[in-house]
């Protein structure tokens, strides 16, 4: 079974104001979006659908006081949150999954652009860094990067990732 990803998500901090309006904790929030994409889920209606579907579930390890949060409230939040934070507190969960690859292991490296994530005519697309385990079958990293400028980065993806690498590929 998997830990509880809650206390990890807790240490990221609230970009929310502090208002009345404010229903949902951010831990919650979290928690249920990494289910739902965990799940298969690919967009914020998905992972309000799939809150709403397995609420009673979800209510075994989390508060839940004002219900599933609605797919405005992902969007919101995770277009606010501080995206290192939570991905500092990912990474520690996901450490704790018992995922340990062995020596024998082969990461490759591949940057991809975003399709349609250019903003406006002069603006820039968004491109991403990967660490894909092939032994594994997942990605063990990933980074944005600046306009295709992979092997300036090279190292940055690394440090989340075992020393015991020993095979990379992609450069």
């Amino acid at each position: 079974m998997l830990p509880n990803p809650k206390p990890y998500f807790e240490e990221v901090p609230d970009p929310r104001r502090e208002t009345n309006n404010k229903l949902h904790a951010l831990s919650d929030i979290l928690c249920i979006a990494l289910c739902a994409v965990i799940s298969g889920c690919d967009d914020w209606e998905a992972v309000a659908e799939f809150g709403e579907t397995k609420m009673a579930w979800l209510g075994n390890f989390l508060t839940l006081s004002n219900g599933i949060p609605s797919h405005d409230t992902f969007r919101r939040v995770f277009s606010l949150i501080d995206s290192e934070k939570f991905e500092e507190a990912f990474s520690q969960w996901a450490s704790h999954i018992g995922i340990i690859p062995d020596e024998e292991e082969h990461i490759a490296l591949d940057g991809k652009t975003v399709r349609r994530s250019r903003k406006g005519k002069a603006g820039r697309a968004l491109h991403l860094l990967h660490a894909w385990s092939c032994n594994l079958g997942m990605v063990m990293g990933q980074m944005k990067v600046a306009d295709k400028s992979n092997e300036q980065h090279r190292d940055s993806i690394y440090q989340p990732l075992p020393s015991t690498f020993p095979i990379v590929s992609g450069f």
